[in-house]
């Protein structure tokens, strides 16, 4: 009896392996690398918003001792300032960390213990709707907090 030709069956197989196994594991490690990378820019995010509240929290309200100038502290006029400082701190780390350029944090909070001065504690929580780069699942809410204590 004589065999057929398989002229193309390794040309099939290769397809069906390219696109079934191969595309979606190479997919599935690029979107894990850039999950990990932007949890770990969220969580930077967090620990310098909380470092930029520590530091200022407690010259809230004052002036004199060389506020705002140069090489001296910053001095926020009110809780307000500081949450807009800690924002500018929060959006500086999350530089760079989408493909579709909306990098910055969606939420941003600031709470200090009673009383906010030195001594007391700051918690900055940063909140970021991850994207992926496929469409066919929904976006993903990550978190990331840090506590300080006020100098």
């Amino acid at each position: 009896m004589r065999r057929m030709p398989q002229r193309g069956q390794a040309l099939v197989e290769f397809t069906l392996v390219i696109t079934f196994v191969f595309l979606p594991m190479l997919f599935g490690l690029i979107e894990g690398a850039r999950y990990v990378y932007t949890n770990n820019a969220l969580s930077n995010a967090a620990r310098e918003g909380a470092r930029v509240a520590s530091v200022e929290a407690g010259w809230i309200g004052l002036s004199g001792n060389g506020c705002n100038a140069s090489g001296g502290p910053t001095c926020p006029a009110t809780l307000g300032a500081l949450t807009t400082n800690v924002v500018a701190a929060a959006n500086g780390e999350m530089v760079a960390t989408s493909p579709l350029g909306t990098s910055a944090p969606d939420q941003v909070t600031v709470t200090c213990s009673s009383p906010c001065a030195a001594g007391g504690t700051v918690t900055v929580n940063v909140t970021y709707q991850y994207v992926l780069l496929l469409p066919v699942f929904t976006p993903v809410q990550l978190h990331a907090s840090a506590v300080m204590v006020i100098q």
